[in-house]
């Protein structure tokens, strides 16, 4: 093992004072702010939806004017005459019925976490 040799001296420092801070001017005003109806806003997801009165068997039974294409979910509920049917994230409904007879159409669409139903008979 070999000694090793420190060395100590005392420094001196030169100590630089910071100079005084300078008053900061802060100016608040007031926002006005205003609010108007939104016209170019998509219009908020429902279950509307139009039928014709009547379809003959084997024709297509097509829904007219959805409004639920903002929807976070949808569902058409098919029901009478031999058929219970539930379509799921469908946002349209073309059915056709085998049988002739009085059905129920629900539709049900899901907006951020609520349900809202129409139906149709």
């Amino acid at each position: 093992m070999s000694d090793v040799d420190l060395h100590f001296e005392t420094r001196q420092w030169d100590v630089i004072p910071a100079p005084e801070p300078e008053p900061l001017s802060v100016i608040v005003e007031a926002l006005q702010a205003s609010t108007a109806p939104v016209c170019s806003s998509p219009e908020a997801p429902s279950p509307f939806f139009l039928l014709p009165d009547s379809v003959c068997v084997h024709t297509p039974l097509v829904a007219d004017s959805l409004k639920s294409a903002l929807a976070n979910a949808v569902a058409w509920h098919l029901q009478g005459a031999g058929v219970d049917t539930l379509l799921t994230d469908t946002p349209v409904l073309a059915w056709t019925f085998d049988t002739p007879g009085n059905y129920t159409i629900t539709h049900t669409v899901w907006v951020l976490g609520c349900a809202y139903s129409l139906h149709a008979a």
